[in-house]
Protein backbone atom coordinates (compact mmCIF):
# COMPACT_ATOMS: atom_id res chain seq x y z
CA UNK A 1 0.00 0.00 0.00
CA UNK A 2 1.69 3.42 -1.10
CA UNK A 3 2.39 6.14 1.68
CA UNK A 4 -0.84 8.83 1.81
CA UNK A 5 0.83 12.12 0.51
CA UNK A 6 2.37 14.62 2.94
CA UNK A 7 0.33 17.96 3.27
CA UNK A 8 1.98 20.71 2.67
CA UNK A 9 1.00 23.95 4.68
CA UNK A 10 3.26 27.33 3.79
CA UNK A 11 4.34 29.29 6.58
CA UNK A 12 3.48 26.41 9.52
CA UNK A 13 6.14 25.09 11.94
CA UNK A 14 7.28 21.73 11.96
CA UNK A 15 8.91 18.95 14.20
CA UNK A 16 11.40 16.65 12.32
CA UNK A 17 13.15 13.88 13.20
CA UNK A 18 14.96 11.01 11.43
CA UNK A 19 16.62 7.96 12.62
CA UNK A 20 19.48 5.89 11.47
CA UNK A 21 18.66 2.99 10.08
CA UNK A 22 17.79 0.04 13.00
CA UNK A 23 19.06 2.74 15.58
CA UNK A 24 22.38 2.66 14.23
CA UNK A 25 24.84 5.28 14.49
CA UNK A 26 24.96 8.07 11.66
CA UNK A 27 27.05 10.95 13.50
CA UNK A 28 31.13 9.23 14.22
CA UNK A 29 32.52 12.89 14.81
CA UNK A 30 32.28 16.35 15.10
CA UNK A 31 33.22 16.15 11.12
CA UNK A 32 29.87 14.43 10.39
CA UNK A 33 28.24 16.71 12.53
CA UNK A 34 29.51 19.80 10.84
CA UNK A 35 29.01 18.32 7.35
CA UNK A 36 25.31 17.94 8.05
CA UNK A 37 24.65 21.11 9.21
CA UNK A 38 26.68 22.57 6.20
CA UNK A 39 24.14 20.71 3.80
CA UNK A 40 21.15 21.32 5.85
CA UNK A 41 22.13 25.26 5.91
CA UNK A 42 22.70 24.91 1.82
CA UNK A 43 19.24 22.68 1.88
CA UNK A 44 17.22 25.49 3.42
CA UNK A 45 18.29 28.08 1.87
CA UNK A 46 18.16 26.64 -1.48
CA UNK A 47 14.15 26.15 0.25
CA UNK A 48 13.43 28.95 1.86
CA UNK A 49 12.50 27.40 4.64
CA UNK A 50 13.88 28.33 7.84
CA UNK A 51 15.68 26.79 10.49
CA UNK A 52 14.62 27.53 14.84
CA UNK A 53 16.33 24.66 16.53
CA UNK A 54 18.16 21.28 15.62
CA UNK A 55 19.91 18.84 17.63
CA UNK A 56 22.17 15.71 16.35
CA UNK A 57 21.91 12.87 18.22
CA UNK A 58 24.41 10.25 17.50
CA UNK A 59 21.56 8.04 15.71
CA UNK A 60 18.78 10.48 14.79
CA UNK A 61 18.02 14.49 14.54
CA UNK A 62 15.86 16.77 15.44
CA UNK A 63 15.03 20.10 13.31
CA UNK A 64 12.39 22.86 13.86
CA UNK A 65 11.69 24.38 10.48
CA UNK A 66 9.28 26.90 9.20
CA UNK A 67 8.02 25.76 6.10
CA UNK A 68 8.25 27.95 2.59
CA UNK A 69 6.43 27.48 -0.52
CA UNK A 70 8.41 24.44 -1.60
CA UNK A 71 7.22 21.20 0.05
CA UNK A 72 9.22 20.07 2.90
CA UNK A 73 9.93 16.32 0.91
CA UNK A 74 11.71 17.81 -1.42
CA UNK A 75 13.98 19.40 0.77
CA UNK A 76 14.47 16.41 2.91
CA UNK A 77 14.74 14.38 0.46
CA UNK A 78 17.92 16.43 -0.57
CA UNK A 79 19.21 17.19 2.94
CA UNK A 80 19.15 12.95 3.55
CA UNK A 81 20.43 11.66 0.14
CA UNK A 82 23.16 14.08 0.34
CA UNK A 83 24.47 13.80 3.87
CA UNK A 84 23.82 9.50 3.53
CA UNK A 85 26.23 9.65 -0.18
CA UNK A 86 28.88 11.44 1.89
CA UNK A 87 28.38 9.45 5.21
CA UNK A 88 28.60 6.18 2.72
CA UNK A 89 31.69 7.51 1.06
CA UNK A 90 33.50 8.95 3.98
CA UNK A 91 33.06 4.78 5.95
CA UNK A 92 32.92 2.85 2.98
CA UNK A 93 29.60 1.87 3.46
CA UNK A 94 26.55 0.41 1.45
CA UNK A 95 22.76 0.56 1.74
CA UNK A 96 19.92 2.89 3.48
CA UNK A 97 21.07 4.79 5.90
CA UNK A 98 18.15 6.41 7.40
CA UNK A 99 15.20 4.70 8.43
CA UNK A 100 12.22 5.13 6.72
CA UNK A 101 11.23 8.09 5.45
CA UNK A 102 11.59 11.52 8.25
CA UNK A 103 8.76 11.86 10.38
CA UNK A 104 7.36 14.98 11.30
CA UNK A 105 4.81 16.83 13.83
CA UNK A 106 2.59 19.96 13.19
CA UNK A 107 0.79 22.44 14.89
CA UNK A 108 0.76 24.48 18.27
CA UNK A 109 4.03 24.08 20.02
CA UNK A 110 3.28 23.92 23.99
CA UNK A 111 5.13 26.95 25.68
CA UNK A 112 8.23 25.93 27.65
CA UNK A 113 7.50 29.18 30.10
CA UNK A 114 4.37 29.27 32.53
CA UNK A 115 2.33 31.85 31.30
Amino acid sequence: MARKARIHVPGIIQHIMARGIEGKEIFADSEDRETFLQILAESLSIAGHKCYAWVLMSNHYHLLVRCSEEPLGTMMRRLNSKYARYYSSKYNRRGYLFQDAYYRRFGRLKSFYPA
